[in-house]
């Protein structure tokens, strides 16, 4: 979280997987607030652990052509 925030990317969705198979997922659409990516996980972690997390992310073009392919 804290290198998305650095990097201004937007988290879209946080999930919460186990044994393979997507339990619960939180979206920004869900939160009103500021860093709502941080609430989230704090609400994944408290209800629903142990898990295994993963995020989406909007990752802006500019940063795409930064980094070339290798």
């Amino acid at each position: 979280m804290d290198r998305a925030e650095d990097l201004n990317l937007q988290i879209l969705g946080i999930e919460c997987w186990e044994k393979e198979e997507e339990k619960f997922t939180k979206y920004y659409e869900d939160y009103k607030i500021d860093r709502w990516h941080r609430k989230a996980y704090d609400e994944l972690v408290n209800d629903h652990s142990p898990c295994i997390y993963t995020a989406t992310f909007d990752v802006p073009a500019y940063l795409l052509r930064e980094y070339p392919k290798e």
